[in-house]
């Protein structure tokens, strides 16, 4: 099918909400998109965030095939084997106790609003309801998740949002104080606020956080959807913190590529669900569930956490390189392999790049952030910096 004829029949059948790229996939293997044409395209953007391991990793395949051969769904009437280890698999590496299954990072968010006001309500009286969070942030598309969203260009059109929010400025321990009450149930946070910019707070926000919430005996979800699961060179990014959360969304590379998302916690947190109060009809889907435990029994095998930290500073150095021959760029920063710069032109370096075979993102209006596979090659590295040094030098303004 013609790239145009494909793009033509997408408009017409398909939601119109997404700036599609301008060709079509044929294929995808490792860090490599190849379109129809045979072009092949260095992906540094893996999903945005849902392959650590890459595209089409054989380990995660085989596991899919396997599963689909014996059942693909089953409902949560049934206990299946693929739930449990995952699950097994993840409170052994984390503060967790107990882990409910969901299929994004925003079910994820929305279990965890449910759960943290029934907790405060059973533990705080019944007026422990609202939910603190931060500017710039973003934990989901649906109504609850928008809610504790702060920014508002996310709610024009859909107002009113859901009530019992307050909202402060990110990596401000005081403005959290200040807005705590009788009716605070929990804070919730990103550890690094990735589609807000790439916001890297100081060091002991977290810790400052978690403190705070146990002084006032209200929970703190961490939104570890992004973040989570070794991104950002520890399994849960609250770790560069030295914290546990009471309770912590995962959702994007927890499936290895299939759609699955988790909320961890503790068992005094998961206590305020009882049988009924919540459900989910594919939340923690047998097929997903196999794809990821094959993704992170490979992660946690071939010890690839720690290499994120060395890839992430390899990174970071190679664009400060750069920056040497192109000062238009500025605010290099990273946590592991969330990484990210400043350029004014961010959208015709994106359009740039995307013609010499290189896929990055644009996160807010001048942000670049790149998402790269754990697996990338020093190779493929190398050549990621010569796209970018070519498309920069051919759009930088004059002036720099």
């Amino acid at each position: 099918m013609a790239t145009q004829t494909l793009h033509e029949l997408d408009e017409k059948y398909i939601g119109n909400t997404y700036h599609r790229f301008p060709f079509d996939v044929a294929r995808a293997k490792g860090a490599w998109i190849q379109d129809s044409k045979g072009k092949k395209y260095l992906d540094l953007v893996t999903g945005i965030a849902v392959l650590p391991l890459g595209h089409s990793h054989p380990d995660i395949v085989k596991a899919v095939q396997t599963q689909s051969a014996k059942y693909m769904h089953l409902s949560n009437y049934f206990a299946d084997e693929n739930q449990i280890a995952l699950a097994r698999l993840l409170t052994e590496n984390t503060f967790a106790d107990k882990v409910l299954y969901a299929n994004s990072g925003a079910e994820a968010t929305e279990v965890a609003i449910k759960l943290a006001r029934r907790w405060a309500i059973k533990n705080r009286g019944k007026k422990a309801h609202e939910i603190i969070c931060m500017e710039n942030s973003f934990h989901g598309r649906t109504m609850g998740a928008l809610s504790v969203t702060g920014q508002a260009r996310f709610h024009a059109g859909i107002t009113p949002m859901m009530g019992g929010v307050k909202v402060v400025p990110y990596n401000n321990i005081a403005a959290v104080k200040a807005a705590i009450s009788r009716k605070t149930a929990a804070v919730i946070a990103e550890p690094v606020q990735c589609e807000g910019g790439v916001n890297i707070p100081q060091i002991d926000y977290m810790t400052q956080l978690k403190n705070l919430c146990k002084k006032y005996d209200i929970l703190l979800i961490a939104d570890e959807i992004q973040t989570g699961l070794g991104r950002t060179g520890r399994f849960l990014a609250c770790e560069h913190s030295l914290i546990t959360p009471d309770i912590a969304l995962l959702g994007k590379s927890l499936g290895g590529g299939l759609p699955l998302s988790a909320v961890l916690t503790t068992d005094a947190v998961a206590g305020a669900f009882g049988y009924g109060d919540h459900g989910t009809t594919m939340g923690g889907n047998p097929v997903s569930c196999a794809a990821g435990l094959a993704c992170l029994t490979h992660i946690l095998k071939k010890k690839l956490i720690r290499d994120v930290a060395s890839l992430g500073d390899d990174f970071k150095e190679a664009l400060f390189t750069l920056k040497k021959k192109h000062p238009a760029i500025s605010g290099i920063r990273n946590l592991g392999l969330i990484i990210a710069f400043d350029f004014e032109h961010a959208e015709a370096l994106v359009e740039e790049c995307l013609a010499n075979g290189l896929i990055i993102n644009k996160v807010q209006q001048g942000t670049i952030r790149l998402l790269p596979p754990f697996n990338l090659g020093a190779g493929e590295l190398k050549l990621a910096m010569g796209i970018l040094d070519k498309a920069l030098k051919k759009i930088t303004p004059k002036e720099f």
